[in-house]
């Protein structure tokens, strides 16, 4: 495996906006209903602890209103190094005419220098070998 950049890009920022980056590295199309991926996010914490913002994001799922929504294993992780936290959970999602896939997805965050740092991987319920990937590219992950 190689590593990924993101072509570089910048804008003149308003005082008052805050930097947000998000990349998503998606596998490519395979047939399947579900393309597993992995999504790399950060944004300004605020001074917000690890366990709010932890809770704000399982309240946010809870928001989405995704159907037979089942939560799986929550607690301590690691992420990239840092002291974080991870929920797994299962659910359906409607893609075009065919019947619902079930997903399974996992969210992990850390905050590290006043920035939290999420990433949120997807994969096809019953493909567990999809997750495998997905878990081998957030082991890699590196901030930079």
């Amino acid at each position: 495996m190689s590593g990924e950049r993101p072509a570089p890009f910048s804008v003149d920022l308003p005082a008052t906006w805050e930097t947000r980056h998000s990349t998503v590295f998606g596998a490519p199309p395979a047939g399947g209903t579900v393309r597993p991926n992995l999504v790399v996010s950060s944004r300004p914490a605020r001074g917000k602890d690890l366990a709010t913002a932890a809770h704000e994001a399982k309240k946010g799922l809870l928001s989405q209103q995704f159907p037979e929504l089942k939560f799986g294993e929550e607690g301590p992780a690691t992420l990239a190094g840092h002291k974080g936290h991870r929920l797994a959970f299962t659910h359906a999602v409607q893609i075009g005419e065919a019947e619902p896939a079930r997903l399974a997805r996992a969210h992990v965050l850390a905050i590290t220098d006043g920035t939290i740092i999420e990433a949120h991987l997807t994969a096809a319920q019953d493909a567990p070998e999809q997750m495998a990937v997905l878990e081998a590219m957030l082991d890699s992950l590196q901030i930079t």
